[in-house]
């Protein structure tokens, strides 16, 4: 069944949308374990620079996203913040979505004034399991090379 009924509808979007900020609120974090939940088992996650093809293979499994993400964010000592802003429902059925955000990357020592570190965009193929989003793919296409 994909047709919605009464509120299901923005309940849906505002799901979704509320499964990226833990995405973002989780790599912020340091929470893998927040991390490793907003995946499905068979998730994929990849990460390119605009017009260039992509560096590495996308990682597969919500265990290799998790601890590929900790690990870069770990080798980074600096603070970061991850905004994910302007979302756009691409497609949206009642129970798989395909949602665009675009990502500003704020970055600093501690206690110093935040600078934009990268800019781009997330797109995110996302599905209900057992009543709740998951993130089945997830892309990142960055504006320049970090």
């Amino acid at each position: 069944m994909n047709e919605f009924t009464g509120n299901e509808r923005e309940a849906s979007m505002l799901e979704i949308i509320d499964l990226l900020h833990q995405y973002a609120w989780s790599l912020d974090g340091g929470d893998g374990a927040g991390l490793k939940d907003v995946f499905n088992e068979s998730a994929t996650a990849s990460v390119r620079v605009a017009g260039k093809a992509a560096s590495a293979e996308p990682w597969q499994g919500r265990e290799t996203i998790a601890s590929a993400l900790t690990r870069k964010r770990d080798a980074n000592p600096l603070w970061s913040s991850h905004q994910l802003t302007t979302p756009l429902f691409v497609a949206l059925e009642h129970d798989r979505a395909t949602v665009k955000t675009y990502l500003s990357l704020f970055s600093c020592e501690r206690g110093e004034t935040p600078e934009i570190a990268a800019t781009g965009e997330y797109r995110a193929q996302v599905s209900r399991v057992s009543g709740s989003w998951k993130i089945d793919q997830l892309e990142l296409t960055l504006d320049s090379e970090v």
